[in-house]
């Protein structure tokens, strides 16, 4: 003979259990977690979540701060007196206004002679000329 079954939380009860109303409290309460319970549970859980957070801190998020540091860093020289303007873009502290001026002086002055003569553009100054010398170089 089939007995009716319920579900409760889950689990399968007989409907003869649910009718007695002391045996369905005490099966809800083994159901349930007990007040202490639910604390070292909640623990876990925020322990937990900032285990995770501390690994993608130091070991995800710094290596994209360190590979976009490196893509920052020019590897080869420009040459003065040839590279396009888009090319003196990447020198520090040269936008694209710097940039263009620093084309139409050698176009329609003359070519640069020394990486000094950068300080004749105007907007370069002694710090923007010294922070671009060790990437510039004057061509034949």
């Amino acid at each position: 003979m089939s007995q009716a079954h319920e579900v409760l939380k889950g689990l399968s009860v007989p409907l003869s259990v649910l009718e007695d109303s002391e045996r369905r409290e005490q099966l809800v309460a083994l159901v349930r977690l007990r007040a202490d319970d639910q604390l070292i549970v909640f623990g876990l859980l925020v322990s937990l979540t900032v285990c995770i957070l501390v690994w993608l801190w130091f070991f995800e998020f710094g290596k994209t701060n360190v590979a976009k540091n490196a893509v920052r860093k020019l590897s080869y020289q420009v040459d003065l007196n040839h590279a396009p303007q888009i090319e003196l873009l990447q020198l520090p502290g040269i936008g694209a206004t710097l940039a263009e001026r620093i084309v139409e002086y050698r176009e329609e002055v003359e070519p640069y002679q020394d990486v000094a003569d950068l300080i004749k553009i105007q907007g370069i100054g002694v710090k923007k000329r010294e922070s671009a010398m060790p990437y510039v170089f004057i061509g034949e």
